[in-house]
């Protein structure tokens, strides 16, 4: 087609002014994620939450044990901590607590012999850990 767009990505650092064209178009998202990285989990601090978690990208070929652990109980504790996905399983229920501070740790996930981590931010996130939010822009028109 005739169609053409560009990305222009700035990593650790704000793009000059000049540089920022009006947005005309629906925004486009992207996410990158590392291998071995589950993401990036906010909660508010002191809450529970239920989630489910895709373990695998394939479902198990076999019964495959699973140990989940914190590396700080007291900012964020999952569980449960050991079980096993049943061979066709790929996701599993979890419940996670938060403590009563803005901290940040890091949940390991062991599925067999394959390990990722699952970044668990709690309370207010320090600007560099802010996600990034992709909406369409909206018209704001003040009448005095």
């Amino acid at each position: 087609g005739e169609e053409s767009r560009v990305l222009t990505v700035f990593v650790d650092t704000t793009p000059p002014l000049d540089s920022v064209p009006p947005i005309l178009a629906p925004p486009v998202g992207a996410v990158v994620i590392n291998q071995g990285t589950a993401g990036t989990l906010f909660l508010s601090i002191g809450r529970t939450r239920a989630l489910t978690l895709q373990l695998l990208p394939e479902p198990a070929a076999i019964d495959t044990p699973v140990q989940v652990s914190s590396a700080d109980p007291l900012v964020a504790s999952i569980g449960p901590s050991d079980f096993t996905l049943p061979a066709g399983g790929q996701h599993a229920a979890f419940t996670i607590s938060t403590g009563n501070n803005d901290a940040k740790t890091l949940i390991t996930l062991q599925v067999g012999s394959e390990v990722s981590f699952l970044l668990v931010v709690v309370g207010t996130p320090p600007d560099v850990r802010l996600p990034v939010i992709i909406a369409p822009s909206v018209r704001v028109e003040v009448i005095e």
